[in-house]
């Protein structure tokens, strides 16, 4: 592996794992698929990306210790839109797969709950900039902002119904 892949390797695994550590389900999936390995490769770069399954979490890598169990190969767009989820349950035009069509979709499942949804992407933007900028300022948390702000009320003429 190149040096100049292991930071943005490290932030795609750190990303995929922080979504699916919450999730009972994603927790099944990764026992299920525990040690085995997808493969990603990108035609046009004539590159592979290996997602090896753990209990804890997915590990993401340049090389693999042996095969992958499946592999998805083609080409970047293609790839992309399978990652998208736009591919309404049929591999999209440009994209193979080969090797076990069960532990791909498995990982197609597990990879599905690790897609951050709008919800989380609004809840972590609501923490990251409401949240802790408060908390650094309140050492009481959420509670003593929230007493501030009642008290300081007045002062803007807002009058509760």
């Amino acid at each position: 592996m190149a040096t100049n892949d292991a930071l943005p390797l490290a932030l795609l695994e750190r990303g995929l794992n922080h979504t699916l550590r919450d999730s009972p389900a994603a927790a099944r999936l990764l026992a299920q698929l525990n040690g085995q390995a997808l493969a990603l490769h990108a035609e046009e770069l004539g590159r592979t990306l290996y997602l090896v399954a753990h209990p804890a979490g997915l590990q993401v890598l340049m090389q693999a210790d042996r095969p992958a169990q499946a592999t998805l190969s083609g080409t970047l767009f293609g790839l992309s839109r399978l990652a998208a989820g736009s591919a309404s349950g049929r591999l999209p035009p440009g994209v193979r797969l080969s090797g076990e069509i069960e532990v791909a979709e498995q990982f197609q499942r597990l990879l599905a709950r690790a897609r951050p949804g709008f919800e989380g992407l609004q809840r972590r933007q609501v923490e990251q900039g409401i949240v802790q900028p408060v908390t650094q300022h309140h050492p009481g948390g959420l509670q003593d902002a929230q007493r501030g702000s009642e008290h300081r009320q007045g002062s803007f003429g807002v009058q509760s119904g």
